[in-house]
């Protein structure tokens, strides 16, 4: 991206939408066009500024990425949650915890159908917000799965640290049956670096 900015400037116009407090503005599409414009050393990148909603804002963000090809798990996570934020605040305020509870079902149902994924592959995907930076990367990088990544999110953050190193240290990652195993044991308080191993 860098050298193609450097060569030919930014060939299309990312898209910002005014802050919600009036000063400044927030990049919509064109995150990675806006971060090569830095590395490559401009000062200015052109933007088209439109009046959006949250959810068009996700919306839009979603379109943009789709141009790409696929996107990678964190990156579907990260705007599944965006979506179903945007959805929640634009819906009815519940009265009572029953209703909050079918509200955030129906939220998460509306964002599935629009990805063409059901309530629980969506939940999935949300549960990988939890994992911590370094096993979010090899999800990324394919250099540990998906379902054992959802397990592993339910451990403590300081466990997957070391599931982490782990994972580094032996040049493999935990099946779907181990990392069953490694939640049970960090709900039971029993699990450790030595136990990971």
């Amino acid at each position: 991206t860098v050298a193609s900015i450097k060569a030919n400037g930014v060939m299309v116009p990312g898209l910002a939408r005014p802050e919600k407090d009036g000063n400044g503005y927030e990049i919509v599409a064109g995150h990675r066009r806006h971060h090569g414009c830095e590395l490559a050393g401009l000062e200015e990148m052109p933007f088209i500024v439109r009046e959006m909603t949250d959810l068009e804002a996700v919306r839009e963000m979603r379109n943009s990425n789709k141009q790409r090809g696929e996107p990678l798990p964190s990156e579907l996570a990260k705007l599944l949650d965006l979506e179903l934020e945007a959805i929640k605040r634009q819906g009815a305020r519940p009265k009572n915890d029953k209703e909050a509870e079918a509200l955030g079902k129906l939220s998460v149902e509306i964002v599935g159908k629009e990805h063409d994924m059901n309530y629980k592959k969506v939940m999935r995907y949300l549960r990988l917000n939890s994992l911590v930076p370094e096993l979010l990367d090899k999800v990324d990088d394919k250099k540990m799965g998906f379902m054992p990544a959802v397990e592993i999110s339910y451990i403590r953050p300081k466990n997957q640290r070391l599931i982490a190193v782990s994972i580094d240290g032996e040049q493999a990652s935990p099946s779907l049956a181990q990392a069953k195993k490694l939640r049970e044991l960090d709900k039971d308080g029993k699990l450790n670096g030595d136990v990971i191993d």
